[in-house]
Parts: structure tokens; C-alpha cells; sequence
């Protein structure tokens, strides 16, 4: 068995986030993702370049 950050590989920098989030329905999900790409663009805090993902549920 191994810890967390060595699973995912973390480098000394990186700091990792793990969540999930429980939908009603698929439509509420789709309607919330969308909103928050559009929002992800416009929003100078987020760095895509930053963020590393390492879930078949990050695109």
C-alpha cells in the first residue's frame, strides 16, 4: 500500500485536491459543467496550464 500523493505521483510543488460531487440528475451535472467551463474561461485565478489531472473525470 502506498499514501496519496505518491499514487498520484505529486511533485514537491504540486498541491492535490481530492473531492467529488453528487449530482440529482445528469441534467443538473450538464447544466452546472457548463456553466463552470464558461465561467473557467473568464476568470483569471484559473491557470489551465496549472492544473494537472489524473482522473478518467478531468477533460
Amino acid at each position: 500500500m502506498t499514501d496519496f500523493r505518491k499514487a498520484v505521483q505529486a511533485k514537491e510543488d504540486e498541491t492535490m485536491i481530492f473531492g467529488w460531487i453528487e449530482w440529482p440528475d445528469k441534467a443538473t451535472r450538464d447544466a452546472v459543467m457548463g456553466r463552470m467551463e464558461e465561467m473557467s474561461k473568464s476568470d483569471g485565478r484559473i491557470n489551465p496550464e496549472k492544473i494537472r489531472c489524473r482522473s478518467a473525470a478531468c477533460v
